[in-house]
């Protein structure tokens, strides 16, 4: 899938919404999500979606791995 072909990607040009990361964007999440999943903070003018560079995507997809299994298998977390 190449940058721009998705719903939820910037033109070429946008670069990684994590601070001190100048990388090109290859994805966008809700900036809540990724404000608490990531630790590394995100830029002053991020709006309402956070859009992340290759290495940042890959960290938030491992961070992410077992909430998206459970979404996907329909199980929901154990309440206690």
């Amino acid at each position: 899938m190449s940058l721009g072909s998705h719903r939820h990607t910037r033109p070429v040009e946008a670069k990684c919404d994590i601070k001190n990361c100048t990388q090109p964007a290859e994805r966008s999440f809700p900036k809540d999500k990724v404000q608490n999943i990531l630790t590394h903070g995100l830029k002053d003018d991020v709006g309402r979606r956070a859009f992340l560079c290759k290495e940042h995507y890959k960290e938030y997809r491992k961070k992410t791995k077992t909430e998206r299994l459970t979404d996907r298998l329909g199980w929901a977390e154990p309440r206690g």
